[in-house]
């Protein structure tokens, strides 16, 4: 003390630590100056600060009250401590405040062996297994220093370690429960990275399988088409690669809407609507599908309105007479609808297959197939099923299943009642929203032969197309002279009444309107010849009966992709 006041005296600063004693505790203080002087340079005053750095020693004499619990209690985690013989000699308070229900049962005194007993005889610490388990390991953690994390009854978390000294031993206590919550974040985070990347890769795999198979089956085929002479052979052949072809374009479409579901991109529209206006264009589109296959398929028409979006309406029941189709080899399916208080069950029923009772569960699961057909690779991915479950708890649709092995299934969509007086009469059909945004895109459709051209004009109306309609080139071309040329698309036949061409008068009606118009040809004769020569001028070909699914995937490329070249998209 002598030396600081002569540095301070001598006109240095001075730094010094210093044990003052008062009652029988002893505090260490830290008392820094320096000297001021006046004009003269003659120190006229000392100006510092003192600093209390807190108990560190203790008089023998006070022994189990060394520890003052003022000096602790504003730390914001929680301190007990005992000494050499093992006496609890302070606790914070917030300490008390993590061992709420213990905090009064806490005395002077009490041993760790002890304290951790009563905590575990508390309740407020979860334990699993024995109670006694609890307390041997928690007392062995903290003996050897380490670290342990405890769930409270209230949901908290807490961690407890200690450090042992000369003095005695010190126990921290601290609220985690904020970092278990981050980590726990972390770790659902962490895990749904984890899954989607499985998934992905899994899609990825599944669907690299699926799309090779096709692929290599077409390859095979069209080497063979090029040394075949007979003709019924060339066309069982050009048979072959057509169905191909649809596999890969089903699964192709299955991946797209997977990805905007995925994407959380799909926004829903709910109208007041009558069913029919779904049900009929389903009909017109499935009916050729299922008696190629030599199926009967009946639709029941039905005038109810109910309240959904026409659009993604039409697509959960689009995968789910697909499904039936698919997986039925003989007899019917039957499309229909029935009240059930205050809603629409809309059910398709199949002669199928049928699914397992212990498979019914899974069946809505991506990439799942019926176990007895995951061997048929041309059943595709396993993506119908999936994509109408979540469109339906998009728009909150129930969809149930009841199904007998052998002898066929019913899928029923659950929509609520609407009102008539609510609907919109006028508004046009849009059931293309996921596969293509064909909504008031003008077309053109030359077709002689009347059924085929209604039956087309209908479904092009359901998918929200404006069109007009020829039955030759006459009434085309009569269009155009009058000024009614404004077409996004048209669609062609090739072989029109009087000999003409549909690729000759697609050319002369875009010479009359003075600019092209996209066009596609579509053709009962497969004659590859033809096909080639038609494909030169930069048309693409659709072979009849039209399929639906070539058709939307032209007209999308050529509205939306402005490319011409879609000889890998049509056949």
């Amino acid at each position: 003390m002598k030396l600081h006041l002569e540095k301070l005296l001598g006109g240095n600063r001075s730094e010094i630590e210093l044990i003052w004693k008062r009652e029988g505790t002893a505090f260490r203080i830290r008392d820094s100056a320096q000297p001021a002087f006046d004009r003269h340079g003659r120190v006229v005053r000392i100006v510092g600060t003192v600093r209390h750095l807190g108990a560190v020693i203790w008089d023998s004499y006070a022994g189990e009250n060394f520890w003052k619990e003022q000096a602790y209690d504003h730390i914001d985690f929680g301190i007990a401590c005992w000494n050499t013989a093992g006496r609890l000699v302070l606790v914070n308070r917030k300490f008390r405040d993590l061992h709420g229900l213990i905090a009064n049962s806490v005395a002077p005194g009490t041993k760790i062996e002890a304290l951790v007993t009563m905590i575990a005889r508390s309740g407020e610490v979860m334990i699993d297994g024995p109670r006694h388990k609890w307390v041997n390991e928690t007392l062995s953690d903290l003996k050897n220093e380490r670290s342990r994390d405890h769930r409270l009854a209230d949901g908290r978390w807490i961690e407890a370690s200690t450090i042992h000294f000369a003095e005695g031993t010190i126990l921290r206590v601290h609220d985690v429960t904020q970092l278990k919550s981050s980590e726990h974040s972390l770790r659902q985070a962490k895990e749904a990275a984890e899954t989607a990347n499985f998934k992905k890769s899994r899609f990825l795999r599944a669907a690299n399988h699926d799309l090779r198979q096709p692929l290599a089956t077409l390859k095979i085929l069209v080497y063979s088409c090029f040394g075949v002479k007979d003709e019924e052979k060339r066309r069982e052949l050009l048979h072959s690669m057509d169905v191909t072809i649809g596999i890969m374009d089903e699964i192709l479409g299955s991946l797209v809407q997977i990805g905007q579901l995925d994407a959380g991109r799909i926004e829903t529209r709910i109208t007041h609507f009558q069913l029919r206006q779904v049900l009929e264009p389903l009909a017109i589109e499935f009916r050729p599908q299922a008696e190629a296959k030599g199926i009967k398929m009946g639709v029941v028409a039905s005038c109810e309105t109910v309240q959904s979006d026409r659009a993604l309406l039409g697509r959960i029941l689009s995968n789910l007479i697909a499904n039936a189709i698919r997986f039925t080899e003989t007899g019917k399916i039957v499309v229909g609808a029935r009240k059930r208080d205050a809603m629409l069950n809309i059910e398709i029923w199949d002669t199928g297959c049928g699914i397992a009772e212990d498979q019914l569960e899974m069946i809505f699961e991506e990439f799942h197939q019926v176990a007895e057909q995951s061997h048929d690779r041309q059943r595709g991915l396993g993506l119908g099923l999936n994509i109408a479950h979540r469109l339906s708890i998009l728009l909150d649709h129930d969809i149930n299943v009841r199904s007998w092995p052998s002898r066929g299934s019913v899928f029923s969509v659950s929509v609520p009642l609407g009102s008539i007086w609510k609907s919109d009469l006028g508004e046009p059909e849009i059931s293309e929203r996921i596969g293509g945004e064909f909504l008031d895109v003008k077309m053109l459709v030359v077709e002689d032969n009347e059924p085929l051209r209604r039956t087309v004009c209908d479904m092009l109306d359901g998918w929200g197309v404006q069109v007009t309609e020829a039955s030759d080139s006459e009434q085309a071309i009569a269009l155009f002279e009058r000024g009614a040329y404004h077409f996004d698309l048209a669609l062609v036949d090739f072989r029109l009444p009087n000999g003409r061409a549909g690729t000759d008068v697609l050319k002369e009606l875009c010479e009359i309107a003075g600019r092209e118009i996209p066009g596609i040809v579509a053709t009962a004769d497969n004659d590859p010849t033809l096909i080639k020569q038609i494909r030169a001028q930069g048309l693409p070909v659709l072979i009849k009966p039209i399929n639906p699914t070539r058709l939307r995937s032209a007209m999308h490329h050529l509205l939306y992709e402005h490319g011409r070249d879609l000889l890998s998209h049509d056949h």
